[in-house]
């Protein structure tokens, strides 16, 4: 369709080619789109679901791609993809098959050079760029990446004195200096592990700090916890926890080396609304708390931006910082534990004592040495109410969060068919569950808020209403909320689970029609619920 009309979430790279056709890194979509000199949209790479599968030697459309950030054209029409996820550049050929060019996903420590590039580990990879004689320049944070004839090597920096960016240029192409010059565009960060750069020999060399000279950014004391519960495979397909990126959690220093220490925040969103356990209406979807108003990442991250421009003013020296609303991989509620936040409670939720737990996280990274909080004492006690709550047993005492059982995991995260045996107790939840929160004690007293970031914009939607919306109406109305995450076809597959829920007899004519759905997993989801209907 018209690329003016469409949405683009969290648009990171762009590339175009000598036809004018343009190439749109979609990060939150985990695709690269393709605008066309003409202005049609289409989706040109990306968009898998299975982490299990690389999709090397076939279609780019459709391949498994977590995370792209940037991308590159050469001079043939190739375009190259970093995929900051798992740390590799893939390759799309003219004809659409898509290949892996450089990086390898079970790589670790620092960079190797003078080996094949998809044996290199792309520690810290943030941008690609491709020069006239076809090699690719990856930009690492506190390295420069030369792949040419397919051999990865370290290749000597332009522009001393400058930061370290995001964003590189080739331009003037690498005829200088024999071809070995990275011509860098500053962004304004310097990412060296300790701040020293070489920049006298001309290189950019990182220096790794000793870890007993760190404050409170070092691994978290509860690491080992997080690695079981991944190994017990209860994150179920919810590949950016368990793959690769599982191991970056382990030290904030995997995302600013510079780190050392964590400022934590809250930002409280609980609304004067009923809660889910209050809320009985069997026409009506429920839809979690935390999805009501806008997409919280913007807001807390402009909040941090301004809490890291207030601590420049009085911090007397310069510093490097790196702000974290939960897409980087870091074990944050660990970290907001050790910062005093709150525990963890039994519902695996951070609990404040008089905040309770209806906060969003985020942190500030920082290279100032900051003397740490103290982590207050686990106050849940013996009660077991979230867990007695749980309409599917998520919560496994001494275990945690078992995500395969959990609502919603399934109503958000979830690609494909809900497990039969759990979709009956998922009830008229169509887009994730509060209940384990609603419940617990500590929330009783807790504050509200009249920040009109967090109201509604639709309490409780009617079942039928959304079961008749379209793909174009269902953007709209959810536009800018975390809603969009389930995706058109999974939100229709939670409506029609929630209709069967609810056995209303006048659902039966909507769900008819959802049975007819071209999309299988919509269509089966309805044929269901049409059966909980004679049940």
């Amino acid at each position: 369709g018209p690329a003016t009309s469409a949405r683009l979430n969290l648009p990171q790279g762009v590339a175009v080619d000598a036809s004018g056709n343009v190439y749109i890194a979609d990060t939150y979509n985990n695709v690269i789109r393709k605008v066309t000199a003409g202005g049609v949209i289409s989706t040109y790479a990306g968009g898998g679901t299975d982490p299990y599968t690389s999709g090397d030697g076939g279609p780019a459309v459709g391949a498994y791609m977590p995370q792209p950030v940037s991308v590159a054209l050469d001079g043939q029409g190739n375009l190259f993809i970093l995929d900051h996820g798992e740390l590799r550049v893939r390759k799309v050929d003219t004809g659409g098959i898509i290949s892996t060019y450089a990086g390898v996903i079970a790589g670790s420590g620092p960079l190797v050079e003078d080996v094949p590039a998809t044996s290199a580990f792309l520690y810290g990879a943030q941008d690609i760029a491709v020069d006239a004689a076809g090699n690719l320049y990856v930009v690492q944070a506190a390295t420069g990446l030369q792949t040419g004839s397919g051999v990865a090597r370290v290749v000597p920096a332009a522009g001393a004195g400058s930061s370290l960016p995001f964003v590189t240029s080739l331009d003037p192409p690498l005829a200088t200096a024999g071809g070995d010059a990275l011509i860098l565009t500053v962004s304004g960060e310097n990412f060296a592990a300790d701040s020293r750069v070489n920049w006298d020999e001309g290189t950019l060399r990182t220096t790794y700090l000793n870890p007993t000279t760190l404050s409170a950014a070092v691994p978290a004391d509860d690491r080992a916890r997080y690695h079981q519960w991944v190994a017990a495979g209860r994150a179920g397909r919810m590949g950016y926890l368990t793959d690769r990126r599982a191991a970056l959690r382990d030290d904030p220093r995997h995302l600013l080396p510079s780190a050392r220490s964590v400022i934590s925040v809250g930002k409280l969103y609980q609304t004067p609304w009923p809660h889910s356990t209050r809320f009985h209406d069997a026409e009506r979807a429920w839809i979690s708390r935390y999805a009501w108003g806008e997409d919280y990442h913007e807001l807390m991250r402009r909040g941090l931006e301004r809490l890291d421009g207030l601590l420049r003013e009085s911090a007397g020296v310069p510093y490097e910082s790196r702000i974290c609303v939960d897409t980087a991989p870091l074990l944050e509620r660990s970290y907001a534990r050790l910062a005093g936040l709150g525990w963890i409670g039994r519902n695996t939720c951070l609990i404040n004592q008089r905040e309770g737990s209806w906060f969003f996280l985020g942190e500030l990274l920082v290279s100032l040495p900051i003397p740490p909080d103290a982590p207050p004492p686990d106050r849940c006690g013996t009660c077991m109410r979230c867990v007695e709550a749980c309409p599917t047993a998520a919560l496994v005492p001494g275990q945690g969060l078992d995500a395969t059982r959990c609502i919603s995991y399934f109503t958000i995260e979830l690609r494909g068919a809900i497990p039969q045996e759990h979709r009956a107790a998922t009830g008229a939840h169509v887009f994730g569950c509060d209940i384990c929160q609603d419940v617990c004690p500590w929330n009783g007293r807790a504050p509200v808020t009249a920040d009109p970031a967090f109201a509604p914009r639709r309490f409780a939607p009617r079942l039928e209403e959304l079961a008749a919306i379209g793909e174009e109406e269902f953007r709209a109305m959810f536009r800018g909320t975390p809603v969009v995450r389930a995706r058109y076809s999974g939100f229709l597959r939670n409506v029609a689970v929630a209709m069967g829920n609810a056995r209303q007899q006048k659902f039966r004519a909507p769900l008819e029609k959802l049975a007819e759905s071209a999309d299988p997993v919509v269509a089966e989801h309805a044929r269901w619920a049409l059966g909980r209907m004679v049940e």
